[in-house]
């Protein structure tokens, strides 16, 4: 994502500045950035697990930590507990107020067995 500034200049020119967001999901998703943190769930029950994910994302939001990487691992077969479970966290209630959106993340991060986690703005503020 690029982002615009607009900066005056003393003749009452408008220059446009092209800057690369560095929080930008797609370019994490591009190579461009690497994520911000990683947490690696691996040999975690789920109880242990879904306690450490929800203090993890919690202090990341606390810390505006933007961009993460959940390390699920695949599991036997591509069917691992964990695999099929963080996903299905991440869409509830408890993240809903932290995250903006989660993928899975690119092959050279893990691919199938690791996700890709965007955490909202702790600074930004709605007026509703």
């Amino acid at each position: 994502m690029i982002a615009c500034t607009k900066r005056k200049l003393s003749n009452n020119k408008i220059v446009v500045k092209k800057e690369k967001s560095l929080n930008s999901f797609k370019n994490v998703k591009k190579r461009e950035l690497k994520p911000d943190i990683s947490l690696d769930l691996h040999g975690y029950t789920l109880n242990s697990a879904k306690l450490l994910l929800q203090k993890f994302i919690y202090n990341c939001y606390e810390k505006n930590i933007r961009n993460i990487l959940i390390i699920t691992g695949k599991g036997q077969n591509n069917k691992g507990a964990l695999k099929e479970e963080v996903p299905k966290w991440l869409s509830g209630k408890f993240f809903n107020k932290y995250l903006v959106n989660f993928n899975v993340a690119p092959r050279h991060f893990g691919g199938e067995g690791a996700l890709l986690v965007r955490i909202k703005n702790r600074y930004k503020k709605f007026n509703y």
